[in-house]
């Protein structure tokens, strides 16, 4: 038990020194791509409403998620050269656990691609551009 409780230990104070934690409080309404797209923030009151039209996307992610933090700009670039032909939104599941549950988001990042509200894909895991470009032209059936 001891040796878990220092790992434990050893592990927190390793993810705050390289900033895997970050403040609580801060929440962007929207993060801007490498080109000015706009990736709106959801919470949980209004992620059916932003998801019920059209195809959207949702990446499901945590600020102290290492990979979450390395797919971000790669989402939000894909925001900006897919722009128009879709909705990108982003989850933070600490601050969206309804979300999170109500779509059996087991691990992070996932992204879920939905039509009307409904899911068509789902993708888990790091990615790069040309993987995601590919994941959301084929759900979209293009």
């Amino acid at each position: 038990m001891r040796y878990i409780n220092l790992l434990f230990t050893a592990c927190a104070i390793t993810c705050f020194s390289l900033g895997y934690a970050k403040d609580n409080n801060y929440r962007p309404a929207a993060i801007e791509s490498r080109h000015g797209q706009k990736v709106e923030q959801l919470s949980d009151s209004n992620f059916s409403d932003k998801i019920s039209k059209g195809f959207t996307i949702v990446d499901f992610y945590a600020d102290w998620c290492a990979p979450c933090r390395r797919l971000g700009p790669t989402f939000n670039n894909v925001a900006n050269d897919l722009q128009g032909s879709l909705a990108f939104y982003k989850a933070n599941i600490d601050t969206c656990p309804a979300s999170r549950s109500a779509n059996n988001v087991k691990s992070i990042p996932t992204i879920i691609l939905f039509r009307n509200g409904h899911e068509v894909s789902r993708l888990s895991g790091e990615v790069d551009e040309a993987a995601l470009k590919q994941f959301i032209t084929s759900g979209m059936g293009r």
